[in-house]
């Protein structure tokens, strides 16, 4: 037994066994004296474990006979069901070899359990915060959440009181991931070894994105509610861009900076210097399952604790810029010239880091999470279909602009599994589940 896993205490206790057997010599000690240490000491070590595994937070029994009565199940039960899928056949696969399964993949550290993600408007946020909640709610940890919202308060800058407030002996969250507008008080609620991490996305994708996804965004910022109707007017007119710069560089916005700021190169440069004192990780979206290997790592978490399944795609997704409109897309990008920037810098950042990590590791790590996805994939999702298909359930339905996404409908065996509900239920839903989940376990 490694003695640093048991405890300060028990360690002090062997070493001053050791010195009184040094100091008066092994034949000195009585042994019926040694037996009755010997047999105290295992019985101190069988408790610890006992304690360690029964428990998290020190609520273990209690939260489990709570939490039945919120969810008829908890979600407990997702390493041994995630193994179970992993073991199961299919028939459009070859199964898998052992080295590939989820949870037969060794970390070589204890894995950390705090991390606060900027989660910035349409970039992909939504499916890494689900990772996140996923994670969380596993290890019975704490989230940063509002009383009601699935917001914290945006989009005023965050305050430290915006959050429901810890119950003694509890100070500080294990993970922040919901909406918020950055400022630098999120790490007064943070636990302080927590990582921070965020993610970027092409600027012209990111509000084109935008501009379909938000109906009061896009009618107080530009009056048109077609995005081919408004990518046809600016192609050969300047006055409506021009007008619109408060709505531009959404993301520097919800890392902070006010539209005034963000349109300044050298307060643009400061923040991105601010940033990487700041941020463990910047992941890019068009990278998003290289950004979790690398997040995997940073973490030292396990393909398990990285799966995912995707959230908020839209329904009618653009494939590309439209050549029908050149002038317009280079309009929107030279009006999101801050967000350019930042993007630019991280994306560089981004490939210098997996050049680091090597790119033929990544390449690897990245074959077996794709193999272990499609399986899970094949096993839990009958059929993506719209937000609004009348078969889906309250959890796996999106809660906002449900015309506008596309969802899942589970197969037989993923409706009878924790772990395929876990992955399909989307954000507003799934915070409400954490938030009452929270107050069960007495954290708030």
């Amino acid at each position: 037994i490694k003695t640093r896993e048991i405890g300060f205490d028990v360690v002090i206790f062997q070493e001053y066994i050791l010195i009184q057997i040094l100091n008066n010599g092994i034949m000195k000690v009585p042994k019926d004296f040694l037996r009755r240490i010997s047999i105290a000491l295992c019985a101190v070590v069988v408790m610890y474990i006992m304690i360690s595994k029964l428990s998290t937070h020190g609520k273990g029994f209690e939260s489990n006979i709570k939490l039945k009565k919120i969810w008829g199940s908890t979600f407990s039960k997702n390493s041994s069901q995630l193994k179970d899928i992993c073991a199961t056949p299919s028939e459009n696969l070859k199964q898998l070899n052992d080295n590939v399964t989820l949870n037969n993949e060794s970390r070589g550290y204890h894995p950390l359990n705090s991390i606060y993600f900027l989660k910035i408007h349409k970039t992909g946020s939504s499916t890494l915060q689900s990772i996140l909640q996923r994670y969380g709610d596993i290890k019975n940890l704490s989230f940063a959440l509002d009383a009601s919202s699935h917001l914290l308060q945006y989009p005023r800058l965050f305050q430290k009181n915006f959050p429901m407030k810890l119950k003694a002996p509890y100070s500080r969250y294990d993970i922040i991931c919901q909406h918020l507008r950055h400022s630098d008080e999120v790490f007064d609620v943070l636990k302080p070894e927590g990582k921070a991490i965020t993610m970027l996305r092409e600027p012209t994708y990111n509000f084109i994105s935008a501009f379909k996804y938000f109906d009061n965004w896009r009618k107080n910022c530009f009056g048109i509610q077609n995005i081919d109707k408004f990518l046809s007017i600016i192609e050969n007119s300047t006055n409506i861009i021009t007008e619109s710069g408060k709505c531009a560089n959404r993301q520097l916005y919800d890392l902070g900076m006010e539209p005034t700021d963000a349109k300044n190169i050298i307060k643009v440069e400061k923040k991105i210097q601010e940033m990487d004192r700041t941020f463990d990780l910047v992941m890019i979206s068009e990278y998003f399952n290289e950004g979790l290997i690398l997040l995997k790592h940073l973490m030292n978490w396990s393909f398990d604790d990285i799966v995912y399944i995707s959230k908020n795609v839209q329904a009618k997704k653009t494939t590309g810029i439209d050549v029908t409109y050149p002038k317009a897309y280079r309009k929107i990008r030279e009006l999101n010239m801050g967000d350019e920037t930042l993007y630019q810098y991280y994306n560089k950042t981004f490939w210098n880091i997996i050049n680091d990590f090597g790119k033929e590791r990544m390449s690897t790590e990245l074959s077996k999470f794709n193999q272990v996805r499609d399986k899970i994939q094949r096993y839990c999702i009958e059929e993506e279909v719209s937000g609004t298909n009348k078969q889906l359930d309250k959890f796996n339905k999106p809660n906002w602009v449900a015309d506008k996404v596309n969802a899942y409908l589970l197969s037989k065996e993923g409706k009878d599994n924790a772990t395929c509900k876990q992955l399909v239920t989307y954000e507003i839903t799934y915070t409400n589940f954490l938030r009452q989940k929270m107050k069960s376990l007495g954290y708030v």
